[in-house]
């Protein structure tokens, strides 16, 4: 199995950690109280570049797009990245799709996966017999890819 896919996985649990981080700083800065006699103006000084203007509506718009926006970003395009980099990881690994996902709802974009294990698997050498985990060719790859998909 490859070290950069197995990085890749980690690196992208720390992207989902980080954007939910920064979705809980903007619910704060949300939900603060804004001033009256400060026309929008939070009760602690804000940087003009994270308030747009001075009018809380038009905060409150950018807070809630953006939100929307790094919400979108973690639950979709970081998990779905997440979902596949897992399985072309325990593809490579060896072990069963039954294992790797026993309760999948939905089905994974196979072409990501096998494009994402071609990236990363390991080719046998020419004239080497010991096969742990790694391929002879690509062919071989995509056939024993398919059987592997065929589990599900």
């Amino acid at each position: 199995m490859s070290i950069e896919l197995k990085i890749k996985f980690l690196t992208l649990g720390y992207e989902a950690k980080q954007i939910r981080r920064f979705e809980q700083k903007l619910k704060r800065m949300r939900q603060r109280k804004v001033s009256v006699r400060g026309f929008g103006e939070s009760q602690r000084n804000t940087p003009n570049e994270i308030v747009p203007g001075k009018n809380p509506e038009g905060y409150r718009a950018w807070g809630n797009a953006k939100l929307l926006s790094l919400q979108h970003h973690r639950r979709v395009l970081v998990s779905r990245e997440a979902r596949h980099t897992h399985l072309a990881r325990m593809f490579l690994k060896g072990t069963p799709y039954k294992a790797a996902e026993s309760d999948a709802r939905t089905t994974p974009n196979w072409n990501a996966i096998q494009k994402m294990a071609e990236r990363y698997a390991r080719f046998a050498k020419m004239g080497t017999d010991s096969l742990r985990g790694e391929f002879r060719s690509a062919q071989d790859l995509a056939q024993k890819f398919e059987e592997w998909r065929q589990q599900s």
